[in-house]
């Protein structure tokens, strides 16, 4: 990925909800994200070392999550578009 398209998908990293940080087992209503109904894997490295990670099933998730989930997924087409063969 060139420079101007990180500059683009930047704001994946830096504008997740505060909210989604207070998860505790990181599972958003997705303990079997494998199964028909698919999903998503989001996961969050900070250069002072905390990590965490998530899974989302589809269209099911909190309400603080709802603006985000959208905004992600439509970043993730942007993205197949890109590098479609």
């Amino acid at each position: 990925m060139n420079n101007a398209n990180y500059k683009d998908y930047k704001s994946l990293i830096t504008e997740p909800p505060e909210e989604i940080f207070d998860e505790p087992n990181g599972f958003l209503n997705c303990t079997d994200c494998t199964n028909a109904n698919g999903g998503f894997y989001l996961e969050y490295k900070a250069n002072n070392g905390f990590h965490k990670s998530w899974k989302f099933r589809n269209a099911i998730y909190p309400d603080y999550i709802e603006n985000y989930s959208s905004f992600l997924l439509d970043k993730i087409a942007e993205l197949n578009s890109l590098y479609q063969l």
